[in-house]
């Protein structure tokens, strides 16, 4: 499960956790879906390098996701959608008759504020939890309950929403692209090629220097 810690890129992160989850739960298919404020958009397909956003079965279960993460409810649909509200029962209809699969796992990913028992209740501000996306597990030829895969289930869960902050973060910092070019640049002059750079800016002080 550190593979999800490896890169602080959120589609590369996504990609991990896709995989990762699908190894350690043994599913058939493992997929993440990214909150946009809005809605959800299904970024990463475990064992799927590449897939489109627009095709039918995509496109429905990033429906099902913002549904899932809109209401901060999780779905666990073994056979039947009893108890989940009608219109996202259809959503899930809709979407297992495109997909075929047996058991459908839909479990938005938070980060939840940290909690500070310092304070006293009735003066701690309350905080929301920051919808980050939605973790998919589903199994094609299997009835899978949660319980039956509760401890691998919640450690998945945990570094999941973990990784997926780290690499929301990450991504938010202003003017990323330009510092990562400039880090770069001083990688290459200083650190891979210091010797070099300290000739030529020797040569261009004695130059300087001669022409003065």
């Amino acid at each position: 499960i550190t593979e999800v810690h490896r890169s602080i890129d959120p589609t590369e992160t996504a990609f991990a956790i896709a995989n990762e989850t699908r190894r350690l739960l043994q599913c058939d298919r493992a997929s993440v879906a990214k909150w946009t404020g809005s809605k959800c958009k299904v970024i990463a397909i475990s064992s799927q390098d590449r897939f489109d956003n627009r095709a039918n079965v995509v496109r429905k279960l990033g429906t099902v996701a913002t549904s899932s993460v809109s209401a901060d409810t999780p779905f666990w649909v073994v056979g039947s959608t009893d108890g989940i509200a009608p219109e996202v029962a259809d959503q899930i209809n809709d979407y297992l008759d495109e997909a075929h699969s047996r058991t459908l796992a839909v479990i938005p990913l938070l980060m939840r504020p940290p909690e500070r028992p310092d304070l006293e209740m009735r003066s701690r501000r309350k905080e929301k939890s920051k919808k980050l996306g939605a973790l998919i597990i589903e199994y094609f030829d299997s009835d899978v309950t949660q319980e039956s895969i509760q401890d691998k289930f919640d450690l998945v869960l945990t570094q999941s929403e973990l990784s997926m902050e780290n690499a929301r973060t990450h991504g938010e910092i202003f003017m990323l692209p330009i510092w990562q070019r400039l880090g770069w640049l001083q990688k290459f002059l200083f650190r891979d090629h210091f010797a070099k750079t300290m000739t030529g800016l020797a040569a261009l002080a004695i130059l300087t220097l001669f022409l003065i």
